[in-house]
């Protein structure tokens, strides 16, 4: 039992613990064990741990491994709901349609207290946008001297802001202060690399706009990626071999349609559509930091593992 799980424990009542030790005991494989030391970790109820405990018990390791992690090809289930179900099997396993029916040793809400409730999960900002893609038309007559860098026309009920191209592109904006994340990219990769490894998913750091990956081969495997329905990890700079900001490709237009890619940076709470034209002119992007002017590096999946 590690020390995280044992510092748990001492929050836990006598009797919970000396069940959780008779639940271990009843495992039938080491796999079973890990992922009860998972769900305690996750902070669950001693009741959610025994019904958990109890609904593995006649699984073997491969039933088990498929019902607690979520297959990669689902597009329906966001980065921030895979990386908690990476940490939580009970999560992943709701999230896989399966559920815990109640312990028999329940003792139900006391009178007068109000059971913990378990937060609901909120969508990244990327994921509560509408689907549609951007639209391609001519842009908007600005209603005041276009060149003024103090203001920008905007309608009132949309979230829409002119792009690079003069193209109208789905925009949230949240805090336009935020700090960039620095250049340890390889570092966030790394992280990610060891969030995703229950997977068989893993990506590798790469730079752009060189011999081996030109910027128009890199676009063309997120594009791939995307649609199998994994995120892109995307650095961005100023100028070539400049880290400034690592971001998230989310999403592709699909095919036959003028290409656009969703961009989210999660350190300014920012989501555009940027044109696959804006990316490769270098020129600039559609954020509200005008200093990420390209794409200088990307992390592109290697070929999932099979188990």
């Amino acid at each position: 039992m590690t020390s995280e799980v044992e510092a748990l424990l001492e929050e836990w009542r006598p009797s919970d613990r000396k069940l959780l030790g008779e639940l271990l005991e009843d495992a039938r494989t080491e796999l079973q064990r890990e992922m009860i030391h998972r769900v305690v970790v996750a902070r669950h109820a001693c009741a959610e741990v025994h019904a958990f405990a109890d609904t593995i018990r006649a699984l073997d390791d491969e039933a088990l491994y498929q019902q607690c992690t979520i297959d990669p090809r689902r597009t329906d289930v966001p980065v921030t709901a895979r990386f908690r179900a990476e940490a939580d099997p009970l999560y992943a396993m709701e999230l896989n349609g399966h559920l815990l029916p109640p312990s028999d040793d329940d003792p139900g809400p006391v009178y007068g207290v109000v059971p913990r409730a378990r937060p609901a999960f909120r969508a990244p900002p990327a994921l509560l946008l509408p689907p549609e893609p951007p639209r391609v038309g001519a842009p908007p007559k600005p209603s005041f001297d276009s060149e003024s860098s103090s203001a920008r026309a905007r309608p009132l009920a949309t979230h829409l802001e002119l792009g690079a191209s003069g193209e109208d592109v789905p925009s949230v904006r949240r805090s336009p202060t935020a700090r960039a994340s620095g250049a340890d990219a390889g570092a966030n990769v790394e992280a990610l690399n060891e969030a995703l490894r229950g997977l068989g998913l893993s990506f590798r750091d790469h730079e752009v706009d060189t011999r081996e990956l030109p910027l128009e081969h890199a676009l063309e495997l997120a594009a791939q990626a995307l649609q199998n329905g994994i995120p892109v990890p995307v650095t961005l700079g100023r100028e070539k071999g400049d880290r400034g900001r690592q971001v998230l490709m989310l999403q592709v237009t699909p095919p036959g349609r003028t290409r656009a890619f969703q961009l989210h940076d999660p350190f300014a709470h920012e989501t555009v559509w940027a044109h696959e034209k804006d990316l490769l002119s270098r020129a600039e992007l559609p954020f509200d930091h005008k200093q990420w002017r390209r794409i200088t590096a990307i992390a592109l999946p290697n070929h999932p593992k099979r188990r």
